[in-house]
């Protein structure tokens, strides 16, 4: 099962974190992942964000969430994927800028930040189908409004 660390470095309003054990179980059994896997996950500002974007991709834009999966051999030896940032400015933005409510938005990058991990993208538009059905489905399985 797919296991996360959190680690908010930016002020979030209350979540619900059972949510975000649920999507990890359901994302588990969709993916077939029979052992624990561990990711750290943080909530960062748009400011910090940036500078993780300039560092790592030296582009000068931010994103709503980065993914940074281990390599195989720390995936090996740990069990550790890697580590999720997620854009708490981008999640108050996009949710209004999409009329959903936060909680959704975070569940949204929440997933998507793992499918990345495990290796799904979104590149080519057979890439972006199977990554956004795995949403829909962890979604549906959580009740969860898409």
């Amino acid at each position: 099962m797919i296991i996360y660390v959190f680690n908010s470095k930016s002020k979030i309003k209350k979540i619900d974190k059972k949510i975000f054990d649920d999507i990890c179980i359901e994302i588990s059994k969709i993916v077939n992942i029979k052992k624990d896997l561990y990711f750290e996950l943080s909530l960062v500002d748009d400011s910090e964000m940036q500078n993780l974007c300039k560092t790592y991709y030296k582009k000068k834009k931010t994103t709503d969430v980065l993914s940074f999966p281990s390599d195989e051999i720390i995936l090996k030896s740990s069990n550790l994927m890697g580590e999720i940032f997620i854009n708490n400015d981008k999640v108050i933005s996009q949710s209004k800028k999409y009329s959903h409510s936060y909680e959704r938005e975070l569940y949204f990058l929440f997933t998507h930040g793992i499918l990345h991990l495990l290796g799904y993208d979104h590149q080519t538009p057979s890439e972006e189908k199977e990554m956004f059905n795995i949403q829909k489905e962890v979604f549906e399985k959580i009740n969860m409004k898409e």
